[in-house]
């Protein structure tokens, strides 16, 4: 839709991801729809509408490569200070009410009766992930944001004792699989976005392996 009315696409893209989570959690919250149906729904709706707004869109040739698994070579100055921004605002959120986020992932009923802002916690952490997956979609691409959401913490889990040690875990992952990454695509000739994808899987079977033993 940004390029379909001249605007930035990013900056519609961050718009278009808080009004996705807040839909989200409407409907979760109010209609007792689990997330995961929730947003199995509105994920291909959302995409399907994107194509429709760029088929409006005269001689523009999407990138598929580029939206995939991101191009860091097409990044601008703006990208770079909205991805910084993004994500700062989202790590001053979970610095700031860490003790209250962790009550309500563990239990809602609970956070709510020692008095926890349920509602704010809930669509603050909603909207600050979002803008920062949107934020990051251009330099990382949809499936390497995705997998970095998921794989490395999925693999911190398999270690951490606590949420703090799992978040730590999960970051340092993250880390190593990009600096690897890169590394091994410069060397090998290969674009780093899915090395990175499955180097963070192999870090996933081998704690898997190592746990297992």
């Amino acid at each position: 839709f940004g390029l379909l009315l001249g605007a930035n696409y990013i900056v519609m893209a961050a718009l278009t991801a808080v009004v996705f989570a807040v839909v989200v959690s409407y409907f979760t919250r109010r209609n007792r729809l689990s997330e995961s149906s929730v947003i199995g729904m509105l994920l291909p709706l959302s995409m399907s509408l994107g194509v429709i707004a760029l088929s409006f869109v005269r001689g523009y040739t999407p990138d598929v490569m580029g939206l995939f698994f991101g191009n860091i070579l097409l990044v601008t100055a703006a990208d770079v200070w909205l991805l910084a921004g993004a994500n700062l605002g989202t790590v001053i959120f979970f610095s700031l009410f860490f003790r209250e986020i962790l009550y309500y992932a563990y239990d809602e009923k609970m956070a709510r009766h020692y008095g926890v802002p349920v509602a704010f916690v809930h669509y603050g952490t909603l909207i600050g992930i979002s803008l920062s997956v949107v934020s990051s979609v251009k330099i990382a691409g949809i499936i390497l944001v995705t997998a970095f959401l998921i794989i490395p913490a999925v693999s911190a889990r398999l270690l951490a004792r606590s949420l703090r040690s799992m978040i730590s875990i999960s970051v340092a992952l993250g880390v190593v699989a990009s600096v690897l990454g890169m590394f091994f695509s410069y060397i090998l000739n290969m674009p780093p976005g899915p090395v990175i994808v499955v180097l963070l899987f192999i870090q996933f079977l081998s704690i898997l392996s190592v746990k297992k033993l």
